[in-house]
């Protein structure tokens, strides 16, 4: 015989169709909320950690551009030495008798060049950390990384001018290390004396780049968060070396040379 039993629950209705819909709705909006709120507290801290590693490299880079600009400028100072000394030789005819040079000054070479590193905001790029910063600070990483640019430029062009110099000694058989004088032709004096004015303009342009590298890691160093906070610091240790190393006389250098003897 068959038996028919009552069904155990009531007969779903539209009411509870939507109910359960909801609830699963629900659901699913808290489980993408929880993601999103991981994810940006990921986000976050993968920033906090970017800032912090421009900031230490931004500290161990300025060690680096302040020794460069100091021997780069001393470089330059012995450039203008050796000027001196061309112009103001005694001229017999179509020879010149050029004066020794101070034994600090024979060699006018900045020595090793380091350039600031920029591995952080390249290993920032390349991982996609840059699209997470808000605008103003991907600016002001973005104009260092151009500024560092700028800096490896000119570094190559001190390189090139110093070796078209040493190339044009050589020429000459001007050795300004010896310490008795030398005696070298009026042409010869005449092409080095350019080549010096090409690598004393290639100095002048890599303190400059130096300088603005060193206010610019200054700035993240201390935590700026727009270009026109960090203007200021550029413009103060351009100020700073323009009263420690003349460089606003770099520029007047070739204007100020005294008129080399006929």
């Amino acid at each position: 015989m068959l038996d028919v039993h009552p069904p155990h629950a009531p007969t779903h209705t539209w009411r509870d169709f939507f109910i359960h819909i909801a609830t699963i709705c629900v659901g699913l909006l808290i489980a993408i909320a929880l993601e999103q709120s991981v994810e940006a507290l990921h986000h976050r801290r993968e920033c906090s950690e970017l800032y912090e590693q421009m900031r230490m490299e931004a500290e161990r880079n300025l060690l680096v551009e302040r020794e460069t600009i100091h021997n780069v400028a001393a470089a330059h100072r012995s450039l203008q030495l050796m000027k001196l000394a061309l112009v103001s030789g005694k001229v017999s005819g179509d020879i010149v008798e050029v004066a020794p040079l101070p034994p600090a000054a024979a060699k006018p070479g900045p020595g090793l060049i380091i350039s600031p590193s920029r591995g952080t905001w390249t290993a920032a790029q390349a991982g996609g950390i840059v699209a997470l910063l808000p605008p103003e600070q991907v600016k002001i990483y973005a104009r260092l990384d151009y500024n560092a640019e700028e800096e490896v430029h000119a570094e190559d062009a001190v390189v090139d001018r110093l070796g078209l110099l040493l190339s044009e000694k050589d020429r000459a058989a001007y050795d300004s290390t010896q310490t008795t004088p030398s005696r070298i032709t009026v042409a010869h004096r005449d092409d080095l004396l350019f080549r010096i004015g090409q690598a004393e303009n290639a100095a002048e342009n890599m303190v400059f780049r130096l300088a603005i590298m060193q206010g610019a890691d200054e700035a993240i160093s201390h935590g700026v968060h727009s270009l026109d906070e960090m203007y200021p610091y550029q413009k103060r240790v351009l100020h700073d070396i323009d009263l420690r190393y003349g460089l606003g006389s770099f520029s007047d250098s070739n204007a100020k040379s005294p008129t080399p003897k006929k």
